[in-house]
């Protein structure tokens, strides 16, 4: 016969179990570039979404791409566009600079939904060049304008250079980093559950 601390717990296991279940979704961003410096410049954009070797899998899906003034040349964009890893992924691609462009970034996979400590290494990289390959809008040597780093926690950290400028905006899109609706339900659910047992145990 189950003794009723074993109750207790069983049914606390039950209740995370199931809160551990609900799978992570994408993290999602709004990127949005302000080009308007170099209007009417020729030049080139360079897509890197790269790891180290051991890293844990990873992807990174470009979307909804649209430049307010601006022309593509030939490539995959406007996409969908879509990088995985472990290894390096790099799309370079002819692109007439208008006055801003912006498509939407998804990084999704094991290095985010379920991490093990081994994420670190992994990278989203966006550079913005003239027609001389001269990295532009930005003062960093990688020739980024912007990055997004996938932390060992899963998380990740978005950040536009120069720092504080508002070249390149990251727009979280949707609740990436606070716990599903249906884990939070499931967990205040379980909570009003064992107290109730609580009470009618003593």
């Amino acid at each position: 016969m189950i003794q009723p601390c074993s109750r207790v717990c069983a049914i606390a296991a039950l209740v995370l179990l199931s809160a551990c279940s609900a799978a992570a979704g994408p993290i999602t961003y709004l990127v949005t570039v302000d080009t308007s410096s170099v209007n009417g410049n020729s030049g080139f954009l360079d897509f890197q979404f790269n790891s180290d070797p051991t890293s844990q899998a990873a992807s990174a899906a470009i979307s909804s791409f649209n430049a307010v003034g601006g022309t593509l040349g030939a490539g995959p964009l406007p996409g969908p566009l879509t990088f995985t890893i472990p290894g390096n992924n790099d799309n370079f691609q002819p692109f007439t600079y208008g006055t801003s462009f912006s498509f939407v970034l998804s990084l999704s996979g094991p290095a985010l939904s379920s991490p093990d400590g081994t994420g670190l290494g992994i990278i989203f990289g966006l550079g913005l060049y003239d027609g001389t390959l001269t990295a532009i809008l930005t003062d960093q040597g990688s020739g980024f304008a912007g990055t997004v780093e996938v932390n060992s926690d899963g998380t990740t950290t978005a950040t536009g250079f120069p720092i504080g400028s508002s070249v390149v905006s990251f727009q979280p899109i949707g609740a990436t980093t606070t716990p599903e609706p249906g884990t939070t339900l499931l967990m205040g659910f379980g909570t009003a559950g064992l107290l109730m047992l609580r009470k009618i145990l003593r």
